[in-house]
């Protein structure tokens, strides 16, 4: 007999798969048939004029996407570790900021104080079979 743990957790398994599964095919046949959005349509916030400009700045944006752009910036954006606060958190801002720049937008970084707690010591040990400590590379850092 199973325990209610074991079923439970069967369950959580199968709706998981269930929904990863079937969920990009609901969303594809929610989308299905309905239009681009019209012109006409008013968006909330923005008078008609502002409603205008906004749709062609977003039509200009979307133009100057290119897949291998993409493909490159994403390389460049992970290429090394960027937690918060760190140098290279601070180069992929200023990379996002003169892009959209380049685009059009008004862009500016902004910073804010918060508690983000680093380690001073990093260390992996294992305590069986037998003690061991893993060795980091010198020039490893976060």
């Amino acid at each position: 007999m199973k325990s209610p743990l074991s079923c439970a957790r069967t369950h959580f398994f199968r709706v998981t798969w269930l929904w990863c599964s079937l969920g990009p095919l609901l969303l594809a046949l929610h989308n299905f048939g309905q239009t681009a959005p019209n012109e006409d349509k008013p968006l909330i916030g923005f008078s008609r004029e502002g409603a205008a400009r906004q749709r062609a700045l977003e039509a200009r944006f979307d133009a100057s996407l290119k897949r291998e752009n993409l493909r490159d910036w994403m390389k460049r954006l992970t290429a090394r570790p960027h937690h918060l606060g760190s140098a290279y958190d601070k180069a992929n801002a200023e990379f996002i900021a003169s892009q959209l720049r380049s685009w059009g937008y008004e862009t500016e970084i902004e910073e804010f104080e918060v508690l983000f707690p680093t380690p001073k010591l990093r260390l992996l040990e294992m305590t069986a079979p037998a003690p061991s400590t893993a060795m980091l590379p010198a020039n490893w850092s976060m």
